[in-house]
């Protein structure tokens, strides 16, 4: 085990996941249309591999912790029941996703934000998932057209076994039990532009 850092693109924003690694989360590359409208919208497509894909670590965040910044954290959805997409205002870096509920311990990290050197200990992606949406062929072991039945499985289980140890809240997405910022609603005519900008109709 050990740390993985993030940070922010202008170093504003800056955090830790201690003492993870491969056992406590699953890398995943999801090439889904929203995960490339929402680097669209935020500004930084190179976020994206080459086919379109973002690279997750899907965990719980009980380990995670801002070290600086915490009051540069922002929100937005493209959808009532999609997920909620966090960012930094200051340089609209895309830092992960929540439930509906920010509460619910789960998070999809984007190891965008991870700095390069400590990427590494949450092991290598080796599933793409909607890769129906995916620009080209993903140059990865297993390429799944929707989503994965084992994640989804993984992801339930993790959170399950988190809230039974009363981590439910223990994120640095909640404070006092409410979300630190509101979740922006954006509107159809955004959602589309962010998606034309990324290539869909």
């Amino acid at each position: 085990m050990a740390d993985l850092e993030i940070a922010c693109v202008c170093g504003q924003v800056k955090g830790v996941f201690r003492n993870t690694g491969p056992g406590y989360g699953s890398r995943v590359i999801c090439y889904c249309r929203d995960c490339q409208a929402a680097a669209h919208h935020l500004g930084h497509p190179e976020a994206l591999d080459e086919c379109g894909g973002t690279d997750l670590f899907i965990t719980t965040p009980e380990r995670m912790a801002l070290q600086s910044g915490a009051d540069k954290l922002g929100c937005f959805r493209f959808s009532p029941n999609g997920p909620r997409r966090w960012y930094t205002t200051c340089c609209n870096t895309h830092i992960g996703n929540s439930p509906q509920d920010a509460a619910t311990p789960f998070i999809s990290l984007n190891l965008a934000c991870a700095t390069p050197g400590t990427r590494a200990v949450v092991g290598h992606s080796t599933r793409g998932m909607m890769v129906r949406d995916a620009r080209n062929e993903p140059n990865v072991p297993r390429r799944i057209a929707g989503m994965s039945r084992k994640l989804l499985f993984e992801v339930v289980l993790r959170t399950l076994l988190a809230t039974l140890r009363g981590k439910r809240g223990t994120t640095p997405f909640v404070r006092d039990g409410e979300p630190v910022a509101e979740a922006v609603m954006l509107s159809r005519e955004v959602r589309a532009e962010a998606l034309a900008s990324a290539g869909f109709k």
